[in-house]
C-alpha cells in the first residue's frame, strides 16, 4: 500500500487598511493648511472655559510648526499603524484614553497654561502600548533576546520623558525655535495609558486580531517577522486541513 499526500498552497492574507489612523493622520494636515481652523480648534482654557468644549480634544490635532506637525503626525502614522492592525481593540481604547486623559490632566495639573497642540501624548501612548504588546508576546514565547530589545525601547522612552523634565527642552525637536514650551507631563500620561492599554486583556479574540502561534497577534519567535506577521502584510498561513492523502490498494502479486 502507498500513501500519496498532497499539500495544499499556503493563502495569503489581506492586509487590513487602518482606516481611524489614516483618517486622522488627515485630519491633522488638513487643520495645519487651514491657519483659521488650527485657531479654533487648539486646546485654549479660556475658550474651553466659555463653552467651547470640543477644543479638550480637537487640540491634539494642531500644531505650532510644520517641523512640529511633521514629527508628531509621522510618528502617529507610523505607530498607530501598527497598533491598529496588530491589536485593533486596544488601539481604540489607547487613542480615545489618552485624548481625554491628557487634557484632563493639563486642566487640573496645569491652570495656567493656556494653550496646548500637539499629537505628541498620543504619540506616547502608542508607543508604549507597541512595546508592551511585543514585550508581552515576547515573554509568553520566552525569547530573552528579543524581550531585551523591548525593554529597552521602554527604558529608553521613560529616559526621554526624564530628559525634557530636567532640562525644560523636547528631544527630538527645537521647542525653543517652534516658539513652544515641551509639555513632558502630556508624554508621561500618554505613557500610562498606553501601560494601562496594552495589560488589559482583550474584550474578545477576534477583537484583538489574534492569530494562531501567539497572543497579541504576533507569531513566531524572530522580532521583525512578528512585526511583519502582525501587520498582516504577506502573512502566509495554512488552512486547517493543510493536506489530504489518498491510499492506493496494494496490487496482487502477478
Amino acid at each position: 500500500m502507498r500513501v500519496t499526500t498532497y499539500h495544499n498552497p499556503p493563502v495569503l492574507t489581506a492586509w487590513r487598511l487602518p482606516g481611524a489612523t489614516l483618517l486622522l493622520t488627515a485630519a491633522a494636515v488638513l487643520i495645519f493648511l487651514l491657519p483659521t481652523s488650527t485657531v479654533r480648534l487648539q486646546y485654549d482654557r479660556l475658550a474651553i472655559t466659555a463653552g467651547e468644549s470640543w477644543r479638550f480634544l480637537s487640540g491634539h490635532w494642531t500644531h505650532f510648526s510644520l517641523d512640529h506637525l511633521v514629527l508628531d503626525v509621522l510618528m502617529f502614522a507610523v505607530l498607530g499603524t501598527l497598533c491598529e492592525a496588530i491589536t485593533r481593540a486596544r488601539f481604540y481604547l489607547c487613542l480615545f484614553g489618552s485624548a481625554v486623559l491628557i487634557p484632563a490632566a493639563i486642566w487640573l495639573m496645569l491652570p495656567q497654561l493656556e494653550t496646548y497642540r500637539g499629537l505628541s501624548g498620543i504619540d506616547s501612548a502608542l508607543y508604549v502600548l507597541l512595546v508592551v504588546t511585543l514585550l508581552k508576546h515576547q515573554l509568553a514565547e520566552r525569547d530573552t533576546v528579543s524581550m531585551g530589545l523591548a525593554a529597552t525601547a521602554l527604558l529608553g522612552f521613560i529616559a526621554k520623558v526624564g530628559y525634557e523634565v530636567v532640562t525644560g527642552s523636547t528631544f527630538f525637536l527645537d521647542s525653543s525655535g517652534a516658539n513652544m514650551v515641551p509639555i513632558p507631563l502630556a508624554h508621561a500620561v500618554g505613557a500610562v495609558v498606553g501601560l494601562l492599554s496594552g495589560l488589559t486583556p482583550p474584550l474578545t479574540q477576534s477583537a484583538d486580531n489574534t492569530r494562531e502561534g501567539g497572543s497579541c497577534g504576533l507569531a513566531g519567535r524572530d522580532p521583525l517577522r512578528n512585526l511583519v506577521k502582525g501587520v498582516g502584510i504577506f502573512e502566509s498561513q495554512r488552512p486547517a486541513k493543510a493536506s489530504r492523502k489518498e491510499v492506493e490498494p496494494d496490487q496482487p502479486d502477478t
